[in-house]
């Protein structure tokens, strides 16, 4: 795996064995094994869809936005799911723009 000029994670599948320890490592759940393929988000090469489509504007992508250490949800994912451990990232993404958004509206 790499990180392309977007942030875009990109997937080499020519020396991809598909041992499953991206997933398995991943302390957000963000990368999944399909079919034999490695699935995770690539931005879409730096023009996401998602957020194009999101007519309410709660998805952004800032790419002068430093990059957020997932170190705390490694040291809290040892032995979950990669279901549980997005559920527990999207969670308290949401718990974090709430407060946001109850500051500005105090």
């Amino acid at each position: 795996m790499s990180i392309g000029s977007h942030g875009e994670i990109i997937v080499n599948m020519d020396v991809c064995s598909l041992c499953y320890s991206c997933e398995d490592e991943c302390p957000i759940g963000a990368i999944q094994i399909f079919n034999e393929k490695v699935l995770v988000c690539n931005l879409c090469s730096g023009d996401p869809e998602c957020i194009k489509a999101c007519t309410e504007k709660a998805l952004v992508l800032d790419p002068r936005e430093k990059n957020h250490s997932l170190v705390n949800y490694k040291n809290n994912s040892e032995g979950l799911t990669s279901s549980q451990k997005r559920f527990i990232f999207v969670k308290k993404q949401g718990m974090e723009l709430r407060k946001k958004w109850r500051a500005k509206l105090a």
